[in-house]
């Protein structure tokens, strides 16, 4: 009885210790996910893009058949588009052999966008331009700008005190009197190096740098996107290079007159810059 006794004690005495011991031992718990959590995503596989085709020469061809709409064309420019003895075909006489277009001639011997080339600068000369009718208008003007002593500026002066005014004057006005007149800017092509103009337009030693060209056509460029305009890069794209004694004496020999200058492309030089002014207008009208 009395071992019953000591057994039953026992047994209440491990029954206590065990409450005790789930009550006093700390309580462990793994952190709970944050509201809201969403499981990591899988990356995801690169998907490789598709090589970009350009057009082959007869699909070309094709879109330019398909330009019959006649349109009219205004060219702005200095002695590469003024009709003059340096070529007896220029590069929008080969244009409008291509396409159905009339051009209007706005080219002004020596000008430039602040260079006053037959006593008017580009900015003053689109004033002349009856602008009703015409559907495009393009601005081609070289490298006469330099070397005269004029600042060049930035894309976003104001006035006619500098290069880049002289830019952004020609381009405001056009935007202004014909918000609807499709607008395209060609840069200059290359000139000789050291080549430059005096003031009875006879060539100067010394005269612009490369790096002077350069900055030049990378201000033009700017102004143009300033306003969303395209430009046909003749600087960059055209081969014509006035450099090279061989292309200089087949390209730049004056049509019937054994002289060249590096300047002034011939017949041929300006049949080798139709093929782009070609394209550029074909975009254009599209």
């Amino acid at each position: 009885m009395k071992h019953k006794t000591w057994v039953t004690w026992a047994l209440a005495a491990l029954a206590v210790v065990a409450v005790a011991f789930n009550f006093v031992r700390p309580h462990i718990s793994l952190p709970a996910a944050p509201v809201g959590a969403q499981p990591e995503p899988a990356e995801e596989e690169p998907v490789e893009e598709e090589p970009v085709v350009m057009p082959s020469e007869e699909q070309v061809a094709e879109q330019k058949q398909t330009m019959s709409e006649h349109f009219t064309w205004a060219v702005v420019g200095d002695s590469l588009t003024e009709k003059n003895y340096r070529a007896a075909t220029s590069y929008y006489d080969y244009v409008s052999e291509a396409f159905d277009c009339s051009v209007l001639n706005y080219g002004a011997s020596g000008a430039g966008y602040k260079a006053y080339g037959s006593n008017v600068p580009f900015y003053e000369l689109v004033e002349w331009i009856d602008l009703d009718g015409v559907d495009v208008l393009t601005v081609f003007g070289s490298f006469n700008d330099l070397g005269k002593g004029y600042a060049l500026g930035t894309a976003y002066d104001t006035g006619t005190d500098t290069i880049g005014g002289c830019m952004v004057s020609t381009i405001e006005y056009l935007r202004m009197e014909s918000p609807s007149l499709r607008i395209g800017i060609a840069t200059p092509l290359r000139w000789p190096t050291g080549f430059a103009f005096d003031e009875n337009g006879y060539a100067l030693p010394g005269g612009t740098t490369r790096e002077e060209c350069d900055a030049y056509v990378a201000l033009l460029k700017q102004v143009a996107a300033r306003y969303g305009l395209p430009v046909l890069d003749l600087y960059t794209l055209c081969p014509l290079d006035p450099d090279d004694p061989e292309m200089r004496a087949t390209y730049y020999t004056e049509d019937g007159v054994v002289d060249e200058d590096g300047v002034h492309p011939n017949s041929e030089g300006h049949r080798l810059m139709y093929r782009y002014w070609r394209d550029f207008l074909a975009s254009a009208m599209s």
